[in-house]
Protein backbone atom coordinates (compact mmCIF):
# COMPACT_ATOMS: atom_id res chain seq x y z
CA UNK A 1 0.00 0.00 0.00
CA UNK A 2 0.98 3.45 -0.66
CA UNK A 3 1.88 6.43 1.46
CA UNK A 4 0.84 9.32 0.01
CA UNK A 5 1.77 12.76 2.60
CA UNK A 6 -0.91 14.96 3.73
CA UNK A 7 -2.30 17.59 1.15
CA UNK A 8 -0.93 20.53 3.61
CA UNK A 9 2.30 18.54 3.68
CA UNK A 10 2.77 18.65 -0.03
CA UNK A 11 1.98 22.60 -0.18
CA UNK A 12 4.42 23.54 2.23
CA UNK A 13 7.30 21.40 0.53
CA UNK A 14 6.24 22.78 -2.77
CA UNK A 15 6.24 26.47 -1.75
CA UNK A 16 9.85 25.75 -0.09
CA UNK A 17 10.66 24.76 -3.30
CA UNK A 18 9.56 27.73 -4.85
CA UNK A 19 11.43 29.95 -2.04
CA UNK A 20 14.56 28.12 -2.63
CA UNK A 21 14.38 28.22 -6.33
CA UNK A 22 13.89 31.72 -5.90
CA UNK A 23 15.96 32.67 -3.95
CA UNK A 24 19.04 30.76 -6.30
CA UNK A 25 17.63 32.50 -9.54
CA UNK A 26 18.10 36.04 -7.88
CA UNK A 27 21.19 35.21 -6.64
CA UNK A 28 22.27 33.80 -10.36
CA UNK A 29 21.12 37.20 -11.39
CA UNK A 30 23.16 39.35 -8.80
CA UNK A 31 26.34 36.91 -9.40
CA UNK A 32 25.66 37.91 -13.09
CA UNK A 33 25.27 41.84 -12.46
CA UNK A 34 28.28 41.77 -9.84
CA UNK A 35 30.47 39.54 -12.53
CA UNK A 36 29.91 41.95 -15.73
CA UNK A 37 30.90 44.90 -13.20
CA UNK A 38 33.82 43.31 -12.12
CA UNK A 39 34.98 42.94 -16.17
CA UNK A 40 34.22 46.06 -16.90
CA UNK A 41 35.81 47.29 -14.04
CA UNK A 42 39.02 45.31 -14.70
CA UNK A 43 38.92 46.40 -18.31
CA UNK A 44 39.11 49.93 -16.70
CA UNK A 45 41.93 50.09 -14.69
CA UNK A 46 42.90 46.69 -13.84
CA UNK A 47 45.49 48.01 -10.77
CA UNK A 48 42.77 50.60 -9.50
CA UNK A 49 40.42 47.35 -8.97
CA UNK A 50 42.67 45.52 -7.17
CA UNK A 51 42.47 48.28 -4.15
CA UNK A 52 40.74 47.99 -1.10
CA UNK A 53 37.35 49.44 -1.15
CA UNK A 54 37.47 51.01 2.41
CA UNK A 55 38.50 55.04 2.19
CA UNK A 56 42.04 56.15 0.75
CA UNK A 57 44.41 56.43 2.77
CA UNK A 58 46.12 59.97 3.32
CA UNK A 59 49.56 58.91 3.16
CA UNK A 60 49.28 58.49 -0.87
CA UNK A 61 48.84 61.95 -0.68
CA UNK A 62 52.60 62.37 -0.51
CA UNK A 63 52.62 60.02 -3.97
CA UNK A 64 52.64 61.65 -7.22
CA UNK A 65 49.44 62.63 -9.11
CA UNK A 66 48.58 59.81 -12.32
CA UNK A 67 48.11 61.90 -15.52
CA UNK A 68 44.70 61.97 -16.75
CA UNK A 69 41.67 64.18 -17.95
CA UNK A 70 40.26 64.85 -14.29
CA UNK A 71 35.92 65.74 -14.54
CA UNK A 72 32.51 65.88 -13.11
CA UNK A 73 29.96 65.23 -15.20
CA UNK A 74 26.34 65.11 -13.75
CA UNK A 75 27.19 63.69 -10.57
CA UNK A 76 29.91 61.10 -11.61
CA UNK A 77 33.65 62.45 -10.89
CA UNK A 78 36.17 60.05 -13.33
CA UNK A 79 39.43 59.62 -14.69
CA UNK A 80 40.05 59.77 -18.62
CA UNK A 81 43.70 58.36 -19.78
CA UNK A 82 44.70 61.11 -22.11
CA UNK A 83 46.25 59.19 -24.38
CA UNK A 84 43.96 56.23 -25.17
CA UNK A 85 40.26 57.86 -23.95
CA UNK A 86 39.96 55.11 -21.80
CA UNK A 87 37.67 56.14 -18.55
CA UNK A 88 39.78 54.87 -15.11
CA UNK A 89 37.44 54.80 -12.64
CA UNK A 90 34.44 56.44 -12.21
CA UNK A 91 32.64 57.25 -8.74
CA UNK A 92 29.53 58.78 -8.39
CA UNK A 93 28.76 62.00 -5.53
CA UNK A 94 25.46 60.53 -4.57
CA UNK A 95 24.71 57.09 -5.13
CA UNK A 96 20.71 57.68 -3.87
CA UNK A 97 20.18 60.22 -6.93
CA UNK A 98 20.97 59.60 -10.50
CA UNK A 99 22.95 61.52 -13.28
CA UNK A 100 21.60 65.05 -13.93
CA UNK A 101 21.48 65.22 -17.53
CA UNK A 102 20.09 68.43 -17.54
CA UNK A 103 22.57 70.88 -17.01
CA UNK A 104 23.66 73.61 -18.95
CA UNK A 105 25.81 75.95 -16.47
CA UNK A 106 28.39 75.10 -13.81
CA UNK A 107 27.54 72.66 -11.26
CA UNK A 108 30.44 72.22 -9.60
CA UNK A 109 34.48 72.83 -9.78
CA UNK A 110 37.29 70.63 -10.13
CA UNK A 111 40.88 70.80 -9.01
CA UNK A 112 44.03 68.34 -8.49
CA UNK A 113 46.65 68.22 -6.18
CA UNK A 114 48.34 66.01 -3.75
CA UNK A 115 47.74 62.71 -5.81
CA UNK A 116 43.81 64.29 -5.16
CA UNK A 117 40.64 65.25 -6.93
CA UNK A 118 38.80 68.26 -5.27
CA UNK A 119 35.35 68.81 -6.00
CA UNK A 120 33.02 71.84 -4.87
CA UNK A 121 29.58 71.06 -5.26
CA UNK A 122 26.81 74.16 -4.89
CA UNK A 123 25.44 72.90 -1.69
CA UNK A 124 28.02 73.22 0.34
CA UNK A 125 29.94 69.76 -0.09
CA UNK A 126 33.42 69.58 -0.84
CA UNK A 127 35.14 66.09 -1.88
CA UNK A 128 38.32 64.58 -1.93
CA UNK A 129 39.02 61.55 -3.98
CA UNK A 130 41.99 59.78 -4.16
CA UNK A 131 43.43 60.94 -8.12
CA UNK A 132 44.79 57.51 -8.80
CA UNK A 133 41.68 55.02 -7.82
CA UNK A 134 38.96 57.19 -7.18
CA UNK A 135 38.07 56.08 -3.83
CA UNK A 136 37.21 58.40 -1.29
CA UNK A 137 38.90 60.39 1.07
CA UNK A 138 36.56 62.64 2.48
CA UNK A 139 33.46 64.60 2.19
CA UNK A 140 32.95 67.69 4.32
CA UNK A 141 30.09 70.25 4.16
CA UNK A 142 31.56 73.82 4.73
CA UNK A 143 28.09 75.64 6.01
CA UNK A 144 27.23 77.47 3.04
CA UNK A 145 26.55 77.32 -1.02
CA UNK A 146 29.59 77.83 -3.18
CA UNK A 147 29.44 80.13 -6.35
CA UNK A 148 29.98 77.84 -9.46
CA UNK A 149 30.59 80.79 -11.45
CA UNK A 150 33.73 81.90 -10.08
CA UNK A 151 37.09 81.57 -11.91
CA UNK A 152 39.25 81.26 -8.83
CA UNK A 153 39.15 77.06 -7.70
CA UNK A 154 40.06 75.75 -3.97
CA UNK A 155 43.78 75.72 -4.13
CA UNK A 156 46.39 74.04 -1.72
CA UNK A 157 49.06 75.25 0.15
CA UNK A 158 51.13 72.78 2.67
CA UNK A 159 48.72 70.62 4.43
CA UNK A 160 46.28 73.04 4.18
CA UNK A 161 42.92 73.04 1.43
CA UNK A 162 41.76 76.88 1.36
CA UNK A 163 38.19 77.27 -0.23
CA UNK A 164 36.44 80.32 -0.69
CA UNK A 165 32.23 81.21 0.27
CA UNK A 166 31.08 84.16 0.47
CA UNK A 167 32.53 86.63 3.24
CA UNK A 168 35.70 84.07 4.17
CA UNK A 169 37.72 81.65 3.55
CA UNK A 170 37.83 77.86 4.59
CA UNK A 171 40.72 76.13 5.57
CA UNK A 172 40.73 72.86 5.79
CA UNK A 173 43.06 70.01 6.35
CA UNK A 174 43.76 68.10 3.50
CA UNK A 175 44.16 64.65 5.18
CA UNK A 176 40.64 64.73 6.49
CA UNK A 177 38.91 68.16 5.62
CA UNK A 178 38.78 69.16 8.90
CA UNK A 179 37.71 73.06 8.76
CA UNK A 180 40.51 74.21 10.65
CA UNK A 181 39.90 77.98 10.94
CA UNK A 182 38.36 80.72 8.33
CA UNK A 183 39.74 83.93 7.59
CA UNK A 184 36.73 86.43 7.12
CA UNK A 185 37.21 88.46 3.55
CA UNK A 186 33.97 90.54 3.04
CA UNK A 187 32.41 90.32 -0.13
CA UNK A 188 34.97 87.56 -1.39
CA UNK A 189 34.67 87.24 -5.36
CA UNK A 190 38.04 85.55 -5.89
CA UNK A 191 41.53 84.55 -4.97
CA UNK A 192 44.96 83.61 -5.71
CA UNK A 193 47.44 82.13 -3.68
CA UNK A 194 51.20 81.62 -3.89
CA UNK A 195 52.95 80.06 -0.86
CA UNK A 196 51.90 82.12 2.46
CA UNK A 197 50.50 85.48 0.23
CA UNK A 198 47.36 85.80 0.08
CA UNK A 199 45.12 88.06 -2.91
CA UNK A 200 41.32 88.39 -2.84
CA UNK A 201 39.06 90.68 -4.53
CA UNK A 202 35.67 91.78 -3.45
CA UNK A 203 34.44 94.58 -5.59
CA UNK A 204 36.43 97.28 -6.15
CA UNK A 205 38.90 96.59 -3.64
CA UNK A 206 41.93 93.87 -3.93
CA UNK A 207 43.87 93.16 -1.13
CA UNK A 208 46.62 91.32 0.38
CA UNK A 209 46.73 88.70 3.61
CA UNK A 210 49.93 86.87 5.48
CA UNK A 211 49.32 83.13 5.86
CA UNK A 212 48.84 81.30 7.90
CA UNK A 213 47.06 84.00 10.60
CA UNK A 214 45.59 85.88 7.95
CA UNK A 215 47.33 89.43 8.98
CA UNK A 216 46.09 91.68 6.20
CA UNK A 217 49.23 93.15 4.92
CA UNK A 218 47.79 95.90 2.36
CA UNK A 219 44.44 97.06 0.49
CA UNK A 220 44.36 98.95 -3.42
CA UNK A 221 41.03 99.92 -4.72
CA UNK A 222 39.61 101.42 -8.23
CA UNK A 223 36.59 103.17 -8.74
CA UNK A 224 33.88 102.66 -7.11
CA UNK A 225 31.75 100.93 -10.20
CA UNK A 226 34.25 98.73 -10.74
CA UNK A 227 34.93 94.94 -9.75
CA UNK A 228 38.15 93.64 -9.90
CA UNK A 229 38.72 89.90 -11.26
CA UNK A 230 40.65 87.57 -10.28
CA UNK A 231 44.54 88.36 -9.38
CA UNK A 232 46.86 87.01 -12.01
CA UNK A 233 50.63 86.43 -10.53
CA UNK A 234 53.85 86.61 -12.83
CA UNK A 235 56.79 87.90 -11.41
CA UNK A 236 57.03 90.81 -8.43
CA UNK A 237 53.45 92.12 -10.30
CA UNK A 238 49.73 91.36 -9.80
CA UNK A 239 47.12 91.75 -13.27
CA UNK A 240 43.48 92.34 -12.91
CA UNK A 241 41.20 93.57 -14.89
CA UNK A 242 38.24 95.33 -13.27
CA UNK A 243 34.79 96.05 -15.51
CA UNK A 244 33.21 99.22 -14.74
CA UNK A 245 28.51 98.07 -14.65
CA UNK A 246 27.92 101.91 -15.54
CA UNK A 247 30.25 102.64 -18.51
CA UNK A 248 30.49 98.87 -19.22
CA UNK A 249 33.90 98.81 -20.16
CA UNK A 250 37.13 96.98 -18.47
CA UNK A 251 40.45 98.02 -17.70
CA UNK A 252 43.98 96.48 -16.48
CA UNK A 253 45.82 97.08 -14.02
CA UNK A 254 49.28 96.23 -12.84
CA UNK A 255 50.10 96.66 -9.06
CA UNK A 256 53.44 95.97 -6.71
CA UNK A 257 52.66 92.85 -5.00
CA UNK A 258 54.63 93.99 -2.40
CA UNK A 259 52.95 96.99 -1.78
CA UNK A 260 50.22 96.99 -3.74
CA UNK A 261 51.11 100.09 -5.38
CA UNK A 262 49.67 100.68 -9.03
CA UNK A 263 52.14 100.15 -12.00
CA UNK A 264 49.97 100.83 -14.45
CA UNK A 265 46.42 100.72 -16.07
CA UNK A 266 45.26 100.17 -19.61
CA UNK A 267 42.71 102.42 -22.08
CA UNK A 268 39.49 100.98 -21.06
CA UNK A 269 38.11 98.54 -23.79
CA UNK A 270 34.66 98.09 -24.57
CA UNK A 271 33.13 94.86 -23.23
CA UNK A 272 33.32 92.57 -20.06
CA UNK A 273 37.08 91.44 -19.21
CA UNK A 274 36.61 88.66 -16.31
CA UNK A 275 40.16 86.88 -16.68
CA UNK A 276 43.43 87.98 -17.84
CA UNK A 277 46.45 85.51 -19.11
CA UNK A 278 50.30 87.35 -17.99
CA UNK A 279 53.13 86.05 -19.98
CA UNK A 280 56.74 87.14 -20.04
CA UNK A 281 56.13 88.93 -23.21
CA UNK A 282 52.54 90.12 -23.27
CA UNK A 283 48.99 90.42 -21.24
CA UNK A 284 46.35 88.48 -22.73
CA UNK A 285 42.83 88.84 -22.12
CA UNK A 286 38.78 88.70 -24.30
CA UNK A 287 36.05 90.99 -23.45
CA UNK A 288 32.52 88.74 -23.47
CA UNK A 289 30.62 88.54 -27.40
CA UNK A 290 33.51 90.94 -28.06
CA UNK A 291 37.72 90.91 -29.45
CA UNK A 292 40.54 89.35 -27.58
CA UNK A 293 43.67 91.67 -26.83
CA UNK A 294 47.15 91.95 -26.27
CA UNK A 295 49.07 94.70 -24.19
CA UNK A 296 52.34 95.24 -23.13
CA UNK A 297 52.85 93.60 -19.56
CA UNK A 298 55.49 96.62 -18.30
CA UNK A 299 52.99 99.29 -19.59
CA UNK A 300 49.60 98.45 -20.59
CA UNK A 301 50.29 99.57 -24.03
CA UNK A 302 47.30 97.89 -26.50
CA UNK A 303 49.68 95.49 -28.72
CA UNK A 304 46.51 94.15 -30.80
CA UNK A 305 43.28 93.65 -31.23
CA UNK A 306 41.79 90.17 -32.70
CA UNK A 307 39.31 90.13 -35.41
CA UNK A 308 35.63 89.66 -33.81
CA UNK A 309 35.74 86.27 -32.69
CA UNK A 310 32.38 85.91 -30.12
CA UNK A 311 34.92 85.52 -27.04
CA UNK A 312 33.39 83.78 -24.36
CA UNK A 313 34.73 81.55 -21.44
CA UNK A 314 37.95 81.78 -19.47
CA UNK A 315 41.39 83.88 -20.33
CA UNK A 316 43.09 82.70 -23.22
CA UNK A 317 45.62 79.85 -22.88
CA UNK A 318 49.03 80.08 -24.01
CA UNK A 319 51.04 77.80 -25.83
CA UNK A 320 54.13 77.47 -28.13
CA UNK A 321 53.55 81.01 -29.66
CA UNK A 322 49.50 80.64 -30.10
CA UNK A 323 46.84 81.66 -28.35
CA UNK A 324 43.87 79.31 -27.47
CA UNK A 325 40.31 80.00 -26.44
CA UNK A 326 36.53 79.80 -26.55
CA UNK A 327 34.25 81.91 -29.22
CA UNK A 328 32.30 82.19 -31.86
CA UNK A 329 29.58 82.07 -29.77
CA UNK A 330 25.37 81.91 -30.25
CA UNK A 331 23.03 82.76 -27.57
CA UNK A 332 20.67 80.38 -27.14
CA UNK A 333 16.50 79.71 -26.13
CA UNK A 334 17.89 80.71 -22.17
CA UNK A 335 19.63 84.56 -23.54
CA UNK A 336 23.18 82.50 -22.81
CA UNK A 337 25.85 82.83 -25.49
CA UNK A 338 27.32 79.81 -25.81
CA UNK A 339 31.01 78.79 -27.16
CA UNK A 340 30.92 76.95 -30.59
CA UNK A 341 34.16 76.77 -31.84
CA UNK A 342 37.74 76.85 -30.42
CA UNK A 343 39.99 79.13 -32.13
CA UNK A 344 43.69 79.98 -32.37
CA UNK A 345 45.52 83.02 -32.73
CA UNK A 346 49.08 83.69 -33.57
CA UNK A 347 50.09 85.44 -29.63
CA UNK A 348 52.26 88.02 -31.58
CA UNK A 349 49.87 89.17 -34.31
CA UNK A 350 46.67 88.15 -33.24
CA UNK A 351 46.31 87.07 -36.86
CA UNK A 352 44.00 83.55 -36.72
CA UNK A 353 45.33 79.98 -37.43
CA UNK A 354 42.81 77.90 -37.40
CA UNK A 355 39.02 77.44 -35.81
CA UNK A 356 38.12 74.02 -34.82
CA UNK A 357 34.05 73.36 -34.40
CA UNK A 358 33.06 70.22 -33.78
CA UNK A 359 31.45 68.17 -36.47
CA UNK A 360 27.94 68.24 -34.51
CA UNK A 361 26.40 71.57 -33.14
CA UNK A 362 27.38 71.27 -29.10
CA UNK A 363 28.81 74.02 -26.47
CA UNK A 364 32.58 74.09 -26.50
CA UNK A 365 32.76 74.86 -22.35
CA UNK A 366 36.66 75.43 -22.33
CA UNK A 367 40.23 75.02 -23.77
CA UNK A 368 43.31 74.07 -22.00
CA UNK A 369 46.65 73.61 -23.32
CA UNK A 370 49.01 70.90 -22.12
CA UNK A 371 52.29 69.67 -23.81
CA UNK A 372 51.82 70.73 -27.18
CA UNK A 373 47.99 69.19 -27.15
CA UNK A 374 44.86 71.14 -26.97
CA UNK A 375 41.92 69.45 -24.36
CA UNK A 376 38.88 70.72 -25.24
CA UNK A 377 35.59 70.54 -23.02
CA UNK A 378 33.19 70.35 -25.24
CA UNK A 379 29.02 68.99 -24.50
CA UNK A 380 28.96 65.71 -23.20
CA UNK A 381 32.52 64.50 -24.16
CA UNK A 382 36.74 65.78 -24.80
CA UNK A 383 38.25 66.42 -27.97
CA UNK A 384 41.88 66.56 -28.25
CA UNK A 385 43.67 68.47 -30.96
CA UNK A 386 47.02 69.21 -32.01
CA UNK A 387 49.22 72.34 -32.21
CA UNK A 388 47.52 72.24 -35.76
CA UNK A 389 43.77 71.58 -34.94
CA UNK A 390 43.56 68.45 -36.08
CA UNK A 391 41.49 65.59 -33.88
CA UNK A 392 43.69 63.28 -32.09
CA UNK A 393 40.76 61.78 -29.59
CA UNK A 394 37.31 61.96 -28.86
CA UNK A 395 36.07 60.71 -25.42
CA UNK A 396 32.71 60.61 -23.58
CA UNK A 397 31.51 61.97 -20.26
CA UNK A 398 29.53 59.07 -18.64
CA UNK A 399 27.21 61.55 -16.75
CA UNK A 400 25.24 62.68 -20.03
CA UNK A 401 25.21 66.67 -18.52
CA UNK A 402 25.54 69.25 -21.01
CA UNK A 403 28.35 71.05 -18.18
CA UNK A 404 31.67 69.47 -17.61
CA UNK A 405 34.04 70.42 -14.95
CA UNK A 406 37.27 69.49 -16.41
CA UNK A 407 41.51 69.62 -14.79
CA UNK A 408 44.29 68.01 -17.34
CA UNK A 409 47.00 66.99 -15.98
CA UNK A 410 49.87 65.15 -17.57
Amino acid sequence: MMFFPPARKLGRLWAAFLLIATVLILGSFALSIVALATLLRLQQDPAAFWQAPSKADSASQRLPTPPGIYLENGGIVMRIDPVTGVVRWAYRLNVAQAPNTQLTNADSIVSVANNTVYVEKPDGYVYALEASTGRLRWRVAIGERLDMARTSKAQSSGNRLYVPGRDRLYVLRITDGHVMRTIMTPALTAFTLSGDDLYTTSGASLQAYQLPAGTLRWSAGVNADEDFTQPRMLGDTLYSAAYSQNRHVSTLYALDVTTGQQLWHSQPEEGRISDVTPTNDALYAGAYMGYVYAYDSQNGRLLWQSASSGFVGKAPEVGDGALFFTGNAAVDQDKIARARSVLCLDARTGVTRWTYTPSSPVTVDSVSVRQGKIYIDRENGIDVLDERGSILLRARARGGAQYTAIEVIL
